[in-house]
């Protein structure tokens, strides 16, 4: 005869490991997937797009996730543009360095940051080909999170995140 204790015990037994398999085969599907979910080393960047600024892939951000990079302070933005363009208005605290100034600049610019450092370069080239050159120049010189915001400057201004004009003080690198 099934008693009432009984029937409970083996049902709260059964449904433990019923939730055991469940969770095994879950982890091991997730590990074989080549796009499952990092459960103990997380790439936050693939999964949220923004997390505490890291990211561990080039790629292109939208303004949503600069502006999110921003305000954390989470990454250092380079505009690719013409000097005199980023005079006339940039990303507060973005370094200038334009494709023309690479070779010269780069060594000025990068020399105290971590090569981890997140960088975002843009620009104002709704194929972001201006910007490229700037995030292939950095990459070479040892990079390793470097992403493009294309047509950066024009969607920045668009969505109404703060602006900076001339030159500022922390930029002295800059020649006129």
């Amino acid at each position: 005869m099934v008693t009432l204790e009984n029937f409970f015990k083996k049902s709260f037994f059964e449904a433990g490991l019923i939730v055991i398999l469940a969770i095994f085969l879950g982890t091991i599907i997730n590990y074989l997937r080549p796009n499952g979910l990092h459960l103990f080393k997380t790439d936050c960047f693939n999964q949220t797009r923004v997390c505490k600024g890291k990211a561990e892939i080039s790629g292109i951000v939208t303004v949503d996730e600069a502006a999110a990079f921003f305000f954390k302070n989470a990454a250092i933005f380079v505009d690719a543009r013409s000097r005199v363009s980023y005079l006339l208005g940039h990303i507060p605290g973005a370094i200038n360095l334009s494709a023309e100034d690479l070779n010269s600049s780069i060594p000025d610019y990068v020399k105290d940051l971590s090569k981890n450092t997140m960088i975002i370069v843009y620009d104002d080239d709704v194929e972001g080909n201006i910007s490229i050159d700037v995030a292939n120049s950095l990459e070479k010189f040892g990079f390793k999170n470097v992403l493009l915001f294309p047509n950066g400057w024009t969607e920045w201004q668009n969505k109404g995140l703060p602006l900076e004009f001339g030159s500022p003080l922390n930029n002295d690198h800059q020649s006129s």
